[in-house]
């Protein structure tokens, strides 16, 4: 990145932060409780953070990762640092917590907004750099703290870095919106198509063309034309059996001119091959309207 004298000064992250800062140990009790941050308590992509788990200093001061409020988690491992399991730390139970130890912490310095480091080492461009300089086998890649201390940052003044990352979220709110919005579109397309589908088996959707031709062919005409044709051009094996119809006993009442009929009654319906193969049993009933021109053989 080059600089000039009408752009923010860049500066190293280390220069913005302290990383992983020691914790002095011998200030706080064995039974004090504090926070519990696992890497899955830690959303990816959204920097959401659950900090309710607490333990007791005692079982964490020693193998986990300390932190506190404020300071910025980094997920260093893939494919963690990839999806982007990153956030601030909210306010931790008794000022202190503790996390998997495959996070590298960074304290903003004062005069620093921490949201606006978050957002810096966050975005995608950073962590497709960022995996760009990951070492180690396979599987278990890291970002080394020697990138992060060496990465550049655009350092603006602490008020600008606050309206920066207040259009930002500002941005995110509508995007937000937007997703609930066509989730809400979703579900509606979703409950309209289903109530095309029962307009539509129900006649309702062809109510006015009926009324303006009254004198179509009636279905019980079309159903008897498929079956007799389907009989006459019988090539199979045996004497041909008829289809079985329906009870039309307890069914939804059809507009005048349709009837109701077994998909056995208006299609051929052949299945895969079987080491006992039999001939199904079909159940499913659907209303054939009065006009349909198409012949299902």
């Amino acid at each position: 990145m080059r600089n000039n004298t009408n752009a923010w000064p860049l500066k190293p992250l280390s220069e913005v932060g302290d990383f992983n800062p020691r914790l002095d140990k011998s200030g706080y009790r064995d039974d004090l409780e504090v926070s519990f941050v696992p890497m899955a308590a830690v959303e990816a992509g959204t920097g959401r953070m659950e900090v309710s788990q607490t333990k007791h200093f005692s079982t964490v001061k020693k193998g986990y990762t300390p932190f506190k409020e404020s300071d910025v988690l980094f997920a260093k491992i893939t494919p963690c640092m990839e999806n982007g399991k990153m956030g601030i730390v909210p306010r931790v139970t008794n000022g202190l917590g503790f996390g998997s130890t495959e996070f590298h912490v960074l304290r903003p310095h004062e005069g620093i907004e921490p949201r606006y480091v978050y957002y810096f080492v966050s975005s995608q461009n950073f962590r497709r750099e960022a995996a760009h300089h990951m070492t180690g086998a396979v599987g278990q890649k890291r970002v080394p703290l020697s990138f992060l201390e060496e990465a550049l940052i655009p350092v603006p003044l602490f008020d600008h870095q606050k309206l920066i990352v207040s259009e930002i979220e500002k941005q995110f709110s509508r995007l937000d919106e937007a997703v609930a919005n066509l989730k809400r579109i979703k579900a509606n397309l979703k409950r309209y198509k289903a109530a095309v589908l029962k307009a539509a088996v129900e006649g309702k959707l062809t109510k006015e063309w009926r009324k303006a031709h009254p004198d179509v062919e009636p279905a019980t005409k079309l159903l008897e034309r498929i079956l007799a044709e389907r009989r006459a051009k019988w090539k199979g094996k045996g004497k041909y059996k008829e289809p079985n119809g329906v009870h039309e006993t307890g069914l939804t009442p059809l507009p005048k001119g349709w009837v109701w009929a077994s998909l056995e009654q208006l299609g051929m319906i052949v299945g895969g091959l079987t080491k006992n193969p039999k001939r199904a049993k079909l159940t499913k009933k659907t209303p054939v309207p009065a006009g349909c021109k198409c012949l299902c053989q």
